[in-house]
């Protein structure tokens, strides 16, 4: 594959995912080993209340930073990276339209995945602890303000991955595209029936 056909199948914004994603950790090491590792030494050094409230909030700063990053790799891949790919009218044989609008699907669904995922571990170490040692003691994740996000999210990957499909579809139409193989239908008048795969054009 040379530079061109490379550049074709990845749009801009799948190549700037890999940018984000290796920033994310260098720019949290990069603040921990640069800034706050010498201000915990020069505070343990000459330990003064300054000091170590300058490492506190050094501290607080480099987590917040984190987080941030974090959450913007989150909404990048998950909300950015999927609306543009539904309004991409790129498709290849490996990933026809249908192929992709798995890949969207799958996509509105993974942060409710993920929140339950990180339900179903808790309860399962809590259920595990009550069988072994008959003690129940549930932990701080699995109380019942749990239930609020996921439903949330829940609601989100039903929503957002119907907007997807929408989007998906309107621009498979708008390219004159066989919604199952990619085909090129625009110089194919009044076409009903895709002549490559047979797939109904309607669908």
């Amino acid at each position: 594959m040379n530079w061109r056909e490379w550049k074709n199948t990845w749009p801009w914004w799948h190549r700037l995912t890999p940018v984000i994603l290796v920033a994310t950790p260098l720019v949290y090491f990069a603040l921990t080993y640069a800034v706050l590792i010498p201000m915990t030494n020069v505070a343990a050094a000459n330990p003064t209340d300054a000091a170590f409230d300058n490492v506190g909030r050094m501290m607080r700063f480099t987590f917040a930073v984190a987080i941030v990053m974090i959450a913007v790799l989150f909404v990048w891949v998950l909300l950015v990276c999927a609306w543009l790919d539904a309004g991409n009218a790129r498709f290849s044989e490996s990933i026809p339209p249908a192929t992709r609008a798995k890949q969207l699907r799958f996509t509105a669904w993974t942060p409710f995945c993920f929140a339950l995922f990180l339900g179903i571990v808790p309860f399962v170490e809590t259920l595990g602890n009550w069988l072994l040692n008959k003690m129940w003691e549930p932990p701080f994740m699995l109380s019942w303000w749990l239930a609020i996000p996921i439903v949330l999210l829940a609601a989100h990957g039903w929503w957002f991955g119907r907007l997807l499909q929408r989007r998906l579809r309107t621009t498979v139409s708008r390219a004159r595209l066989c919604y199952h193989c990619a085909y090129s239908l625009a110089e194919i008048p009044n076409c009903t029936r895709c002549p490559e795969c047979g797939t109904e054009v309607s669908a």
